[in-house]
């Protein structure tokens, strides 16, 4: 069998290691991307080679995800504040003051404050949970890993912060 020049520089580059991006195909090929490409898929339509494929994904952080990695999560700082006030039972006004929260930041706090379980509103009052980890808060840890460059691997996370609208992806 008689193959273009194309797909035995190919076959050739890639027969040298497994797995090997198309990136460092076409680098050690000097092929344009698109021919090194097409020239894999034909070669393992052939058989002679295996293809596997990789998603990357991009995800960075919005300016409001940006925003609560250096501010904190609102209901972080909601929560910070009620223990800061007593924990007990604290009016909202004083805690929301102490949290310096305000406008939609406020509705943000409430509804993911008591989703983590980082206490309870109930009349008027904030009611922190003792047992309570915010410095273990998967969404903060995965924002500054994030800004970190690292990876996230936890999907449920990774959709909450979009569904937030604190990533893009």
């Amino acid at each position: 069998m008689r193959l273009p020049q194309a797909q035995v520089a190919v076959l050739e580059a890639a027969t040298d290691r497994t797995d090997r991006p198309i990136a460092d195909i076409t680098t050690d090929t000097d092929l344009k991307p698109e021919t090194a490409t097409r020239a894999a898929f034909e070669l393992a339509e052939e058989g002679l080679i295996e293809l596997t494929e990789e998603t990357v994904e991009d995800i960075s952080l919005t300016d409001e995800g940006r925003t609560y990695l250096d501010a904190g999560l609102p209901e972080i700082r909601l929560y910070e504040a009620a223990v800061a006030a007593g924990g007990e039972s604290v009016q909202m006004g004083e805690v929301l003051g102490r949290a310096e929260l305000d406008g939609e930041a406020v509705d943000i706090a409430l509804a993911n404050f008591a989703r983590k379980g980082y206490g309870e509103v109930e009349s008027g009052n904030v009611r922190s949970d003792p047992d309570a980890d915010p410095d273990s808060d998967e969404e903060l840890t995965a924002l500054a890993a994030l800004d970190a460059d690292e990876s996230v691997a936890d999907e449920d996370v990774l959709d909450q912060l979009a569904s937030r609208g604190l990533i893009e992806r």
